[in-house]
């Protein structure tokens, strides 16, 4: 409290605490709902990559905000939470596990031991898939290079280990 008070009088925010990204969702989004059911619980419209898809179609905030976020629906319910990193974003990081973007490889394969490693397809050699099934159905990938999380995915198969979108 201190720290937050001091910084506030010398004109300066304290940093926003990590979010966390759950194989259920994140904050009141929770995995299964419908696009309007997401937007009602963030506050936010989705643009929708093809709304008149029932089968896949991914959303994305429409007014400033969580910029760094993209929702995957499936049969018109929410199957994935996608999360990178914005350059100048200041709003709190998301994590799974304590590790986000910037988060090493090394430290996944600490806390998850169970991790499946696998080559990225596009990216090169020095970029792999970290996937880690939790059960019922969920799991979280993450995307790395260079030994470095890029890319956070949490929610259901196969949804979960699509690697373009719906494809």
């Amino acid at each position: 409290m201190r720290v937050a008070v001091g910084l506030a009088l010398l004109g300066m925010a304290a940093a926003p605490a990590p979010t966390d990204l759950t194989v259920n969702g994140i904050g009141p989004v929770r995995l299964g709902m419908t696009v309007q059911q997401v937007e009602r619980a963030t506050g936010n419209r989705l643009v929708m990559s093809d709304p008149e898809d029932p089968s896949c179609a991914e959303g994305s905030p429409a007014k400033p905000g969580r910029q760094d976020m993209v929702y995957l629906f499936e049969h018109r319910r929410l199957a994935r939470i996608t999360v990178w990193e914005v350059k100048g974003q200041t709003l709190a990081p998301i994590r799974i596990g304590g590790i986000g973007v910037g988060g090493r490889e090394a430290d996944i394969r600490r806390r998850f031991p169970s991790a499946r490693i696998r080559p990225h397809v596009y990216s090169g050699p020095n970029a792999h898939y970290v996937d880690i099934r939790m059960g019922n159905g969920r799991g979280f990938r993450f995307e790395t290079l260079n030994g470095r999380v890029t890319v956070l995915h949490a929610g259901l198969y196969p949804s979960l280990e699509y690697v373009e979108g719906c494809l």
